[in-house]
């Protein structure tokens, strides 16, 4: 398998250097370019970039586009997943459930505009970030050419105030409720006291992989992606115990938080 979600097929040299003509010297396009204030690329139908304006340039920290042209969206903003599969940015197990991958190939397949929530985790000089990005992505035709217009927007801190109400206001209650509620499922294991949480639902492995991830979420609401982040966060880094869970579909899901005593 060369592939766990979009084509892995690249732009050869040639073409690629007659699309990135083609698109620069296009009116509209450095219009465009020059005049959106707005993070902005355009990528190609093999979802390679042909032309980025400045606002792209300052997000990912490098100062001529040449140094990104025929590179794949992921690979540029260095998401940690880019690498992990044969193909890169788009081909990874990771893919199926990043939402500027789910945007740029909805719009190739159905072409249209669509817009989703992407939860990236970046690789910055050795430092794991999380970033929230509102993705657009919209096709456009020049001659006989489709290209797609990505426009990106930084919502990160709009999405950690949004998750600070959440997590603590309603995540918190949920949580109290459950653990007051379900003693149960507390469990005396010599050096540990865990805590059982189970749901007969089975999280699927697209959605499991990630299950951890910051800003990561099935819904695209504002402040969602936090609730089992927070968890892990708070359950390892603070408190110092051990977060974890298993899921399949004769058992459910069960989530496990282990502390020592």
């Amino acid at each position: 398998m060369d592939t766990y979600f979009a084509s892995p097929e690249m732009t050869d040299d040639k073409e690629l250097s007659h699309e990135i003509g083609i698109v620069s010297n296009d009116p509209v396009m450095t219009g465009l370019l020059h005049s959106i204030s707005g993070i902005l690329a355009i990528l190609d139908e093999n979802r390679q970039i042909l032309a980025v304006n400045d606002s792209f340039l300052k997000l990912v920290g490098i100062d001529d586009q040449r140094e990104i042209l025929g590179l794949r969206p992921g690979r540029v903003l260095q998401c940690v997943y880019s690498d992990d599969g044969p193909s890169g940015c788009g081909t990874t197990k990771y893919c199926s459930t990043c939402g500027a991958a789910i945007a740029i190939v909805s719009s190739l397949g159905q072409n249209i505009s669509e817009q989703r929530i992407c939860a990236l985790s970046a690789n910055r000089d050795g430092k794991i970030i999380d970033i929230a990005l509102l993705v657009k992505s919209h096709p456009i035709m020049i001659g006989s050419k489709r290209f797609i217009l990505l426009f990106l927007q930084d919502i990160t801190n709009q999405q950690q105030r949004a998750a600070l109400e959440r997590t603590f206001f309603h995540d918190t209650n949920n949580l109290l409720t459950i653990l007051m509620g379900t003693s149960e499922l507390i469990v005396d294991e010599g050096n540990f006291i865990s805590f059982y949480v189970h749901n007969s639902q089975e999280i699927p492995q697209k959605i499991a992989n990630r299950i951890f991830q910051r800003n990561f979420s099935t819904k695209e609401q504002d402040g969602r992606g936090t609730g089992t982040f927070s968890m892990k966060l708070f359950g390892e880094k603070f408190l110092g115990g051990k977060v974890d869970f298993s899921t399949s579909k004769a058992d459910g899901t069960i989530f496990k938080f282990s502390y020592p005593v």
